[in-house]
């Protein structure tokens, strides 16, 4: 990964991070689509999280992530969750 993200001289892959807000007024089923995602883009990942520190809740049980190669990025509601949570998109993209 090191040899992939270096300096702009040597044609290295550039890196964007994207964060989304994942507000709880979505309604249950609905997606929000990461369209900031460049077209050049070679590798996306992203996960999501919150700040709700309870055991028993996952927040992949309340929104799915899903990237499908090479630019694009949908995050579904699965189910009623009241409290505002987080994903950040991790992109590799060529110049």
């Amino acid at each position: 990964m090191e040899n992939l993200i270096t300096f702009e001289e040597y044609n290295a892959l550039k890196v964007k991070i994207i964060n989304v807000t994942l507000t709880a007024n979505v309604a249950t089923g609905d997606s929000i689509s990461v369209n900031e995602i460049p077209n050049n883009a070679v590798f996306v990942t992203g996960f999501l999280y919150n700040y709700i520190k309870q055991e028993k809740m996952n927040i992949y049980d309340y929104w799915d992530l899903q990237v499908s190669q090479p630019n694009k990025c949908i995050i579904r509601k699965i189910k009623n969750y009241g409290f505002t949570s987080y994903a950040t998109i991790l992109v590799l993209y060529k110049n």
